[in-house]
């Protein structure tokens, strides 16, 4: 498969899977199982949660989102995707304005599309942020959206994440 092949690959998997997160965020009411926020994630800087989506008893995947220069143009995002299919892996880098992704082991540069990456990953950064804020500060967070069981875990507020992280390996 050539470059571009993959690209284009890369870009439709992506934009499948950005489309229904951020449709989870962008139509719901995220009444969680927690009821106070006792963490800043308004303040955060940095982020890192992992995602599982269960619908009709299936499992949409685990996604695991690592964020750091949240809030800023200058914001870095790193997405891990692991499906029965294959890993996928996608970069935005908003200091270097460049995406990046890998599936099945295949990076592609996708820096031509930074733009319309950035936003469509950026609202679903923002989404899972803004569910976020009724967390308590301990264990997971998990809510129902159009019978879609959404548990979101591993939640590290203010992580120390490496700039390494956002490029591709």
């Amino acid at each position: 498969m050539n470059q571009k092949t993959l690209a284009i690959v890369i870009v439709a998997v992506l934009a499948v899977s950005v489309v229904a997160v951020a449709a989870y965020f962008t139509l719901s009411n995220t009444n969680g199982t927690n009821n106070e926020n006792t963490t800043n994630i308004e303040g955060a800087n940095s982020l890192q949660f992992s995602v599982n989506i269960i619908e009709d008893g299936e499992s949409e995947g685990t996604f695991t989102y690592s964020a750091k220069n949240m809030n800023s143009p200058n914001l870095m995002l790193r997405v891990e995707i692991i499906t029965t299919e294959g890993d996928i892996i996608y970069i935005i880098n908003g200091v270097k304005q460049e995406a990046w992704g890998n599936i099945f082991g295949i990076w592609a540069d996708l820096s031509d599309e930074f733009s319309s990456e950035w936003d469509s990953w950026n609202l679903t950064m923002d989404g899972y942020a803004e569910s976020l804020l009724g967390w308590s500060g301990e264990g997971d967070w998990t809510f129902m959206e159009d019978g879609a069981t959404i548990t979101v875990y591993d939640i590290s507020v203010n992580p120390l994440l490496a700039d390494s992280l956002f490029e591709p390996n």
